[in-house]
This record gives C-alpha cells, sequence and structure tokens, in this order.
C-alpha cells in the first residue's frame, strides 16, 4: 500500500514539473508574441507616411475613383458624392485602389441592409431609455453630436441594437449643418443629374461640417449592462467600414475605473492622430471638466454632462422629431410615401411572432448580422465597454492608417495561432 502511494506521489510530482515547465514555456511565447504584434504595429506607423496632395490633386483622385465606380445605380449616385469620395480616399490615404474597394463594400452593405429606409417605428422600441440619441444641438464647430449611454442598455436584440444605431448615425448625417445639407442636396439634384453625369457640387467650406461628436456616457454602466460581443463586433464594423471620416471627437464621459487598465490595452494600436480625437472627462476632476467647454457650448450641454440645459431626454418628444426627420430622410433619397424595399419589409415584418434573432438568420436581417464578412476589416478592441475605438482608427483626416485597431491585433491573433496558443488563449470576437 504504502509503495503504491508512493508511486502516485512520484507521477503527481513529475507531472507537477512538466506542467510548471509547460507553463512557463507558453507564457514566454505569450509574452513575445504580443511584443512581437505591437512592434509590427509601431513598423507599420513608421512605414506608411501621410500623403500630402495639393487641391488639384485630390480632385484628380476623387475623379478617378468615381470613374472607377460608375456606373451607378440611382442610391448609389446619391451617396458617392465629392464629398463621400474624399472621406474614403482619405481613410486610405489617398490609394484609389484601395479606396475603390472600401466604397464598393459599403454600397454592398446599404443594398442589402436599407439603412436609408428604417424608420423611428422599426426602432422606437431599443430608443426607449435613451441609450442612443441625436441631440438637437451642434457642438462649437458645427457638428451633430450623438449621445451613447452605456448604462441604459434595454434589450438583448442584436439586430435590433444594431438596427437602431444605424439609423441614429444616418440621422446624424441627415442633420450636419445647413451648409452640409445644401451641398450634398446640391450633388443629389444636380439639374436632373447624378454624379457620374458629371454635375458634383461644391465642397464643403469646413470639412469638419461632415463629421459628429460621440459622447459617450458610462454614468450607470456595468459589465452586466455591456451588449453582447457578437453585436460590439458588428457595431464596430459598420462604424470603421461603412462611416470613414464621420468622427470628430469621442467624449468619454465618467469614465469606470477598469478602462484604464483596458486602454493601456489598446493604446498601441491607435495611431497619435486619433488618440488625440479622444477627450476624457471625469466630472470630479475640474480640469477634466473645463475641456468640455472647449467642445460644447454649455448651455446647450445637459445638466447631467456638466452643462446648463435642463433639457433631458423624453422618448415621446424625441419620436415626434424623429418622424419628422424620416420625411426629410425620405425626401432625400427619393423615397415615395409607403415605399421600402421588399428587404427592409422582411426585416421589420414580425406577423409570425418570431423575434428578430430567430429572423437574423434568414436573408434580410442577416445583412445586419453578417455585414463584417464583405468588409475587409474586422471589429475593434473595447467592444464589451461600447468604446467604438476600433471605429476611431481610419476616420483621422491626417492619418494614413487603414484600420490599424484590430487589423494589428489581429496580427498578434495570427502569431499566437501559429504558435498553437489558441488552446489557452480566446480568440476575440472580431476575428
Amino acid at each position: 500500500m504504502e509503495g503504491g502511494v508512493a508511486v502516485r506521489e512520484n507521477r503527481m510530482a513529475a507531472f507537477a514539473g512538466k506542467w510548471e515547465a509547460f507553463s512557463q514555456t507558453k507564457v514566454a511565447a505569450l509574452k513575445a508574441a504580443v511584443a512581437q504584434g505591437v512592434a509590427q504595429s509601431q513598423q507599420m506607423f513608421e512605414k506608411e507616411k501621410p500623403v500630402t496632395l495639393t487641391p488639384g490633386e485630390q480632385d484628380a483622385k476623387v475623379n478617378e475613383l468615381l470613374a472607377s465606380l460608375c456606373p451607378l445605380p440611382k442610391r448609389a449616385q446619391i451617396f458617392c458624392t465629392d464629398a463621400c469620395l474624399r472621406r474614403y480616399l482619405r481613410a486610405r490615404n489617398w490609394n484609389v485602389q484601395r479606396a475603390e474597394r472600401m466604397v464598393r463594400d459599403t454600397l454592398r452593405w446599404r443594398d442589402e441592409c436599407r439603412p436609408e429606409e428604417i424608420q423611428w417605428a422599426d426602432v422606437a422600441e431599443e430608443g426607449e431609455t435613451g441609450k442612443v440619441y441625436r441631440t438637437a444641438f451642434l457642438d462649437k464647430k458645427g457638428r451633430s453630436v450623438v449621445v451613447l449611454s452605456a448604462g441604459q442598455q434595454n434589450t438583448k436584440d442584436h439586430a435590433g441594437q444594431v438596427r437602431h444605431l444605424v439609423y441614429c448615425l444616418e440621422n446624424a448625417v441627415m442633420n450636419l449643418p445647413a451648409t452640409a445639407r445644401e451641398q450634398l442636396q446640391q450633388q443629389q439634384q444636380g439639374q436632373g443629374q447624378g454624379p457620374c453625369q458629371g454635375e458634383q457640387g461644391e465642397e464643403l467650406e469646413h470639412g469638419e461640417q461632415e463629421q459628429m461628436v460621440w459622447l459617450i456616457d458610462f454614468r450607470g454602466w456595468s459589465m452586466r449592462k455591456a451588449p453582447p460581443l457578437k453585436t460590439a463586433r458588428e457595431v464596430l464594423s459598420i462604424l470603421q467600414n461603412h462611416y470613414p471620416e464621420r468622427l470628430g471627437a469621442a467624449v468619454i464621459y465618467n469614465p469606470p475605473g477598469v478602462f484604464e487598465a483596458f486602454w493601456k490595452v489598446i493604446r498601441p494600436f491607435i495611431d497619435p492622430v486619433t488618440f488625440n480625437k479622444i477627450l476624457f472627462v471625469n466630472p470630479s476632476k475640474s480640469e477634466t471638466v473645463k475641456k468640455l467647454e472647449e467642445v460644447f457650448n454649455l448651455d446647450s450641454l445637459e445638466q447631467a454632462f456638466g452643462g446648463r440645459s435642463t433639457w433631458t431626454y423624453d422618448h415621446e418628444t424625441y419620436g415626434k422629431m424623429m418622424v419628422k426627420d424620416d420625411e426629410k430622410t425620405a425626401q432625400h433619397w427619393g423615397i415615395r410615401e409607403g415605399e421600402r424595399s421588399a428587404q427592409q419589409q422582411d426585416i421589420v415584418r414580425n406577423d409570425s411572432g418570431d423575434s428578430l434573432d430567430s429572423i437574423e438568420s434568414g436573408r434580410s436581417s442577416s445583412s445586419f448580422s453578417n455585414s463584417s464578412s464583405s468588409s475587409s476589416s474586422g471589429s475593434g478592441c473595447g467592444a464589451s465597454l461600447w468604446l467604438p475605438v476600433g471605429a476611431l482608427t481610419p476616420t483621422d483626416p491626417n492619418s494614413p492608417h487603414p484600420a490599424h485597431g484590430p487589423a494589428q491585433a489581429d496580427g498578434v491573433l495570427t502569431t499566437l495561432h501559429k504558435m498553437n496558443l489558441n488552446k489557452f488563449v480566446k480568440r476575440p470576437s472580431w476575428t
């Protein structure tokens, strides 16, 4: 009996020694892989220099990109304005071939999802708590302001959450300053001609009027209220691939303590220009609160965010404003009353009583659930915190780096996979 116990103890000791050596080897390999990925990211930042073009050279690039896309159907013509094509070219460092692929991916996505046809009635339930909404005021630079309240999550419907955010983004774009809207309408009408027929209108006087500000509110946030990784992944993919150059600034209000550690992890994958767009505001620190006044007129900003306005989100009042905006959107896109595509009707129809999650496996709602599959870039880091940092990366006017965050992080993960570490390290949702 004693001999048997001794044998077992010896075997256990031998196994423990082997396991410790194995674990140390894997940990060392993991550290080396992460260091290699960070180094590769930094090398890319250093290698690709931003392209500087004269206005005339930029116009030539826009015309070249437009020619490569034509002929375009009617709604694609409305979408592909000069200003739009410039955004895609800037996001791809003025590389026409890469920009063309990006535009075509967006046009396919828009044709499948028809975001311009989403109406307030389709997403009103998602908006009940005011978790995402466009403010009625602009920031000091004339940019639309979208509030994302991470602590107000009220559903677990993947398709519904994505559609709601897309609706809010489309609405924010439609409510750009008057000069931007007029320019877009001028290009749409063009005396009866679309951009492929030569009428391209005037460029915006202030480029940032094409952009929006995200006010991301973490009051009341907890991991329990974080959106599912699947939803966060798709949202990030849509933002970075189909709304390039739309972000002017991201104000992170009352960030949780865990955010600091998370931020340190993703910081190497964010280029300096993007980093400068992100403003952290801690209401308990007066020096950060003062930064709000650099972005917003405090008379318009809600008191909840340190402003002086007594306005608060009211679902009924906001819904009435959105219904009016739906009419404006339909007019812009040439959608007649009662006219909606078969795709959009299938997505919102629920006659059988099935949930949108179950309908999601079908042809139409899969446009949202699988929208990232046709895109060259995946989603980004920070999905579970509802911070679309992956979307920030390619949206910098002066940044030469196309979709860095997810792509570079994925490089690290690919290295781990090749080293057979995928058994020990869970692969994030964007891969």
